[in-house]
């Protein structure tokens, strides 16, 4: 599996879980910049990637967003629900891909800030391992 099969996964997993209602792979920060956004939000950005002999381990940050009441009342619900449809998505694309070790180490970042709106949730890291098909060989 390569990064854009990968990140792509994650995204149509994310497309049929139940209240996800954007998803987006880059940049949280330009969230604020779109228009008409939909909660919840699930999004996919990128770490650092490592090659290794045999195979290479993808490192990717997903997050999960939702609106805030005005007065935050509903902030924990938030931030609960986000570690919960994290874990869910991950499970589902480990489940779905045979071909793809998922690293299930997984720690989770609670969070409330102003993207768009003052929003609560959760992001994780996670690393998923794949056969490197070419190996340490070259193609010309």
């Amino acid at each position: 599996m390569t990064l854009i099969e990968i990140v792509k996964e994650f995204i149509n997993i994310a497309k049929k879980q139940p209240n996800i209602n954007y998803t987006f792979e880059g940049d949280v920060y330009k969230l604020s910049s779109q228009p008409n956004v939909k909660y919840s939000i699930f999004g996919v950005t990128q770490s650092t990637h490592r090659q290794e002999q045999d195979t290479i381990i993808y490192t990717l940050n997903l997050f999960y967003m939702d609106r805030l009441k005005q007065d935050e009342s509903n902030l924990l619900q938030v931030q609960s629900n986000g570690i919960m449809m994290l874990g869910n998505i991950i499970n589902l694309f480990s489940y779905n891909n045979d071909d793809v070790e998922v690293d299930f180490n997984i720690n989770y970042t609670t969070f409330s800030h102003k993207i768009a709106e003052v929003c609560g949730g959760a992001y994780c890291t996670v690393n998923i391992r794949v056969d490197n098909g070419i190996g340490i060989c070259g193609f010309e």
